[in-house]
């Protein structure tokens, strides 16, 4: 279930068990927040690992307590899940939430056998790479009473990041320094929102379809602050290199952009003053090139020890000037 529908099932008690699965930790905070306040009636009763018979035993027996209860079990992946589905089997009194870590493996029997015990709950991260995070923003501004003009969700994003507990914290300064003045302006952001991002797979492509290897670099560097492994980059850069292929090919043949948008899932805005332009410019074969050595990076990634030299001798072949 998608987490709007699920917030609304929760609301209105149409469910009473949900598993919160996915890698995005603040949307399952979230949803634990908003179970509280939609029931605050309800006795709230969270557990941990270190609590697992506790916690098994009070969702496997009835209430001492008059009312329901608001039972949650965090990390319950790395709990007894054969107890717990069977513990869940017995619970009628009140609501209970089940939060998975971020790599639970849904793929073993016994994950498999536990998110079925009750309604699956989506909460994925979004693309750090298109709109997702812009729209959230303008989403959650609407809902506070709010307007962002001039283009202001975007700076935002470009300030902070894809971190939505930081994204939240800093809207909600954003809130209290506007008050009453519900219109955010780009000045508004620059005075309040603080500048945290460090730089993502989406800036390295971008500064290497702008042939710029110093800026490239730089963007690795940040990059490598917060990311010690570089599988993901490699396979986020062979994703959006065929994207850039298949865009090349479907100009070609003629394609109008926002056809070309829908094929590549990429915001159409971006397919026409961005994309398009860099595809015409640098050519279908330097991307089959680039698509090729990524193949070759992902490879060597494997067979290396020392992976940081590795990827920075290709982002500086890629990069490299024509």
């Amino acid at each position: 279930m998608k987490f709007v529908e699920a917030l609304k099932a929760l609301q209105f008690k149409r469910e009473s068990k949900f598993v919160l699965s996915g890698d995005e930790p603040f949307l399952k905070a979230q949803f634990v927040s908003a179970a509280r306040k939609f029931h605050p009636g309800m006795t709230y009763f969270p557990f941990y690992r270190d609590s697992e018979d506790e916690a098994i035993s009070t969702i496997g027996s009835a209430s001492l307590f008059d009312g329901d209860r608001l039972v949650v079990l965090y990390g319950a992946d790395r709990m007894d899940k054969a107890a717990i589905v069977e513990a869940l089997g017995e619970f009628t009194d009140g609501i209970a939430i089940v939060v998975l870590t971020e790599d639970a493996d849904g793929r073993t029997k016994a994950i498999s056998n536990l998110i079925s015990s009750g309604t699956q709950v989506e909460c994925n991260r979004m693309r750090s790479y298109g709109d997702d995070y812009p729209r959230w923003i303008v989403a959650m501004a609407t809902n506070a009473g709010y307007e962002l003009r001039d283009n202001s969700e975007s700076l935002v994003f470009s300030l902070i990041g894809p971190s939505m507990y930081a994204l939240y914290n800093e809207m909600q300064k954003l809130f209290v320094y506007k008050g009453e003045s519900k219109i955010i302006l780009p000045d508004d952001v620059r005075r309040v929102v603080s500048h945290r991002f460090s730089n993502s797979a989406y800036d390295i492509l971008d500064n290497i379809l702008k042939r710029d290897t110093a800026a490239t670099l730089r963007a690795f560097t940040s990059y490598s602050r917060e990311h010690d492994s570089y599988i993901e980059l490699s396979a986020f850069l062979g994703s959006y290199f065929e994207k850039l292929y298949r865009m090349a090919a479907l100009r070609e043949s003629g394609m109008p952009p926002d056809s070309i948008g829908d094929v590549v899932d990429i915001p159409k805005f971006l397919i026409r003053t961005k994309y398009l332009p860099k595809v015409a410019l640098l050519g279908r074969a330097w991307i089959a090139d680039c698509m090729a050595r990524v193949v070759e990076l992902d490879a060597g990634l494997r067979l290396h020890r020392v992976k940081r030299p590795y990827v920075e001798r290709f982002l500086m072949t890629v990069s490299a000037p024509v």
